[in-house]
C-alpha cells in the first residue's frame, strides 16, 4: 500500500475546528492534514479523531 493509504485507521487531532459540511486541519505524527467530517456537528479543536478515508490531499476524519 502506498503510504497515503497507511493513514487510513490512524488517529491524530484537531488544531483548527473541522466544521460539520466544511473543513478543518488535523496533526497527525507532526504532519498537517486537510480534514472533512460526515458528522452533524462541528468537532473542535484537541479532538482525538480516526482517519476513515482519503481523496488526494483531504481525510475524512471521525471522532473516536
Amino acid at each position: 500500500p502506498s503510504n497515503a493509504d497507511a493513514l487510513l485507521g490512524r488517529t491524530g487531532k484537531v488544531t483548527e475546528v473541522v466544521k460539520a459540511g466544511g473543513n478543518g486541519y488535523v496533526q497527525i505524527d507532526g504532519d498537517m492534514w486537510k480534514a472533512v467530517s460526515q458528522a452533524d456537528s462541528d468537532i473542535p479543536v484537541g479532538t482525538t479523531v480516526r482517519v476513515i478515508g482519503r481523496e488526494s490531499t483531504i481525510i475524512t476524519v471521525e471522532t473516536l
